[in-house]
């Protein structure tokens, strides 16, 4: 009896094993998400002005210091490379003749992002020296496809200032799914040839 439900769940196991690596990706994002959410707390000093807080350390400065790297990187492709009408002050984008304003914010920063993605690649099996190589080069990626979401949020915002929340949203959609098909690029293409190197 016991020997029968053995042979039972192993037939099952092996009908959903194709089931193993997207069910790993789906935890280690789960466990990350909620690893970010509850290890961050926002607060207001004195003056109003926003505090962030990882584990009780204070580290707006740094986190504003990425966001303000983040939208002059986004003004230059805007303005400089795209030749696209905006103003830049501090962490804000803005467009006089369309009275768009997109404040560029700690959330924004895609740090969270390279966090989860950071935590998949690594916690999943695989070669350290190809580790070596893919995380860096995804966080690259990442950082640059975070400059591109703000730009075309911008960019959309200064067009029809009522396109923001769904831009917004819709981006944050996307991102993940880059996320994702950058772990199937991993899982598929390098991960499954290291028996081949």
């Amino acid at each position: 009896m016991i020997n029968n439900i053995k042979v039972y769940f192993k037939q099952i196991l092996e009908r959903f094993y194709f089931l193993k690596g997207p069910v790993y990706f789906v935890i280690i994002l789960l466990l990350t998400h909620f690893a970010w959410r509850y290890s961050f707390e926002e607060d207001i000093d004195l003056s109003g002005n926003p505090l962030l807080f990882l584990w009780g350390i204070d580290v707006t400065n740094f986190f504003n210091a990425f966001s303000m790297a983040l939208t002059k990187s986004v003004y230059i492709l805007l303005h400089d490379i795209l030749g696209v009408d905006v103003g830049m002050l501090g962490n804000t984008i803005f467009s006089k003749d369309s009275h768009m304003v997109i404040n560029v914010v700690w959330s924004c920063s895609g740090i969270k992002q390279m966090f989860v993605f950071f935590c998949i690649i690594v916690f999943y099996p695989g070669s350290i020296l190809r580790k070596l190589w893919y995380v860096p080069s995804g966080l690259i990626v990442i950082a640059l496809l975070n400059i591109i979401r703000i730009a075309m949020i911008a960019y959309g915002t200064k067009i029809n200032g009522a396109w923001f929340d769904q831009l917004h949203e819709i981006s944050k959609y996307v991102f993940y799914a880059i996320i994702f098909l950058m772990w199937v690029l991993w899982e598929e293409k390098i991960r499954k040839n290291e028996s081949h190197a």
